[in-house]
């Protein structure tokens, strides 16, 4: 005798079935042996992706810590210890490493704290995208890669910079997985803690702006609006209030007097023009600080590896900061006069900024990495271990390798941004708007640029990675279609 199922229950159970395989963990009843076995695949899957992230987190706290320091590091780190900031470096960051200072001296706080962003975000974003043990390779993969692991050594802006965005777009991707509101809010934090401790961080924000705002149409629909618009003024009072109240905490937290950051970058461009033109464009309270008035004086100062030879640090005359707002006003009227007639000169002085950068026409890579911490006042120093050692052998083999050349990536984002727009997939415009992050990032520096280290530019070769992996997990995905077809 056959037995009539119930139609409502079979739709239920195949609304079941649809849900788990999006990825949507919902508290429904579980009806059928198939979603029996489903639920505990998605919580190994979990626990695998926990164990990895824990895996990668540990191992490399334990090679570098307790973190390295540079220069600005140090700066940032005396600032958090005194609670005295000026806005050279954005107080946030210094502001709370003072905070993690007072539990664990010295840069261990900040160590922790950047990984903990950069191994959650990675495992995040990965369990979205593959089963268990491709997951678990993801990550290692990725984490371990050495322009991805070699930065997580060193307490820099541009890395914790890059781990809170990484984390960010973790939330993001679950939030558009999961139609998580508490995803979605929660990608605000990091999201505001990237933009807040870099000066140029606004580039990479925008696009991640407008992802947040697409995944809020998703959660929160409007009506009577055009999906573009709503988008847009989502995207745009997104960015108000990240920006407006970044910068008013910077600017709350900043005591000491303004140093201008950006008189470096316009006396730079100054200096590389006018030794372009063999015709010295300097405002004359700077001019005055120089022994002869030729050009030729200029050529000693100037590289366009780096701005610091410019101001320090022998005993030649070097130009002097200056905190004074008239100064500066002056340095901003030369500059634009100087740009506007002599525009060739400027663009082929920012060329060969951005050329070093990107290790474009040069044999060796400028500065891929930091290794231990600088003499310092604050008695911090970095004893290394055999696992360091061990591990700071291997990095220096490719350090001057293709894992390390920024025109790479450049090229690859470009590639895989082509691919997403003219290809379809699930994370679509989430892959457009993270590369067009990076892209943008990465393109900033050719105006605003100050040194050729490969640190500034990690943003962007993190985005190459997280687009090479929805790349291949859609390659993956439909393999595993047409294998089930």
């Amino acid at each position: 005798m056959e037995t009539m199922s119930d139609p409502a229950a079979s739709q239920s159970a195949l609304d079941w079935s649809a849900t788990i395989h999006q990825g949507r963990l919902l508290m429904f009843p579980v009806t059928s042996d198939a979603e029996r076995r489903t639920l505990p695949l998605l919580i190994s899957k979990l626990l695998v992706c926990s164990l990895a992230a824990l895996v990668g987190f540990v191992f490399t706290v334990a090679c570098f810590f307790p973190g390295y320091m540079s220069p600005d590091s140090i700066s940032q780190l005396e600032q958090g210890r005194t609670m005295s900031f000026s806005a050279w470096h954005p107080p946030v960051m210094s502001f709370l490493w003072g905070l993690l200072d007072r539990i664990v001296p010295g840069p261990a706080g900040m160590l922790v704290f950047q990984n903990i962003m950069f191994w959650a975000g990675l495992s995040l974003f990965v369990y979205y995208l593959f089963e268990r043990a491709g997951a678990a390779t993801a990550i290692f993969l990725v984490g371990f890669c050495p322009p991805a692991f070699a930065q997580l050594s060193t307490i820099w802006k541009d890395v914790g910079m890059g781990c809170s965005f990484l984390l960010a777009c973790g939330l993001l991707l679950s939030a558009s997985r999961r139609s998580s509101k508490l995803a979605w809010g929660a990608a605000f934090i990091p999201l505001w803690y990237g933009l807040s401790i870099r000066h140029n961080a606004i580039i990479a924000v925008i696009p991640l702006a407008i992802w947040v705002a697409v995944i809020s149409r998703q959660l929160f629909p409007g009506k009577g609006q055009s999906p573009q618009v709503s988008i847009a003024l989502r995207a745009a009072l997104l960015l108000a209030v990240l920006v407006v109240t970044s910068t008013g905490v910077n600017k709350l937290l900043a005591s000491q007097p303004s140093a201008y950051p950006v008189q470096q970058i316009l006396v730079h461009d100054l200096v590389g023009v006018s030794l372009e033109t063999n015709t010295l464009y300097l405002p004359e309270y700077l001019t005055a600080e120089l022994p002869t008035s030729e050009v030729g004086t200029l050529k000693r100062l100037y590289t366009p590896n780096e701005v610091v030879p410019l101001f320090c640090c022998d005993n030649n005359a070097r130009f002097e900061l200056t905190s004074d707002p008239t100064n500066l006003s002056r340095l901003w009227v030369k500059w634009r006069y100087t740009v506007a007639h002599h525009l060739r000169a400027y663009l082929s002085h920012r060329s060969r900024i951005f050329r070093s950068e990107f290790t474009i026409g040069r044999s060796t890579v400028c500065l891929p990495f930091w290794q231990g911490i600088d003499s310092n006042s604050l008695n911090v120093v970095f004893h290394s271990t055999p696992l360091n050692r061990s591990v700071m052998a291997l990095l220096s083999k490719v350090q001057n390798g293709p894992l390390f050349w920024g025109w790479v990536y450049l090229v690859l984002l470009v590639v895989l941004l082509c691919m997403f727009w003219l290809g379809v997939s699930q994370d679509r415009v989430a892959a457009l708007l993270m590369g067009l992050s990076g892209l943008l990032y990465a393109l900033g520096y050719f105006f605003v640029s100050t040194t050729c280290d490969f640190r500034m530019h990690w943003w962007s070769v993190l985005t190459v990675f997280l687009l090479t992996l929805l790349a291949l997990a859609r390659k993956s995905k439909g393999a595993r279609s047409q294998a089930l077809a």
